[in-house]
């Protein structure tokens, strides 16, 4: 539920742009580029996935993971997919994609606090930096993108090795695009994970 979540929204223009390129780069690179899903389509792939016992990681554009959020209850129905391709199609057509990346980050889930779930790239800067989003060094950055795939198995002070090969992944992600030297990703990688979290 809502009351058990910590979310401080902030805009855009507040976050780090290091932070932005590095999910859009992880997690769907097309984002700034696909104007509009096609209904049927997304439909299709959906209950396709559904039948075949699962959505292949990464498989989601972020207009589809911000459907997922927003419509709060998870559900794994046909009916509950169609509506979820409805949202994201509505939202590729009808808002900008400064809003739906805004939105997505602010609330997508990145990890607990004890019982309190991190809701969003502010909260989680916080808890794993002591910082605000617009101060994140690239490999902070990168770590909290790397985070949105699997917040728990990817968590830093308990599963160290894993969040530092997923971080390399976002580094390489970012190398791909263009938008990371390949030697300064190859430095970074040794760069120091977080050794203890900031309680909210």
């Amino acid at each position: 539920a809502l009351r058990d979540a910590v979310r401080w929204p902030v805009p855009l223009g507040a976050m780090a742009p290091v932070l932005l390129t590095a999910v859009v780069d992880i997690e769907d690179r097309t984002f700034l580029s696909h104007s509009g899903l096609s209904f049927r389509g997304v439909v299709r792939a959906a209950v396709r996935d559904l039948l075949a016992g699962g959505v292949r990681q990464g498989g989601s554009t972020i207009t589809q993971q911000l459907a997922k959020v927003l419509l709060l209850r998870p559900s794994r129905t046909v009916p509950r997919k169609v509506t979820e391709a409805g949202l994201a199609t509505l939202l590729e057509y009808r808002v900008s994609k400064r809003v739906i990346l805004e939105a997505y980050l602010n609330r997508v889930y990145l990890g607990q606090d004890g019982g309190w779930q991190l809701q969003g790239v502010e909260a989680a800067s916080h808890f794993y930096f002591g910082k605000r989003t617009g101060d994140l060094a690239i490999e902070e950055a990168a770590l909290l993108a790397g985070l949105i795939a699997a917040p728990n198995r990817f968590e830093p002070l308990a599963h160290p090795e894993s969040a530092r090969a997923r971080r390399r992944a976002v580094f390489a992600a970012l190398a791909h695009e263009g938008h990371l030297d390949g030697s300064v990703a190859h430095a970074l990688a040794s760069a120091p994970l977080p050794r203890e979290a900031h309680h909210l």
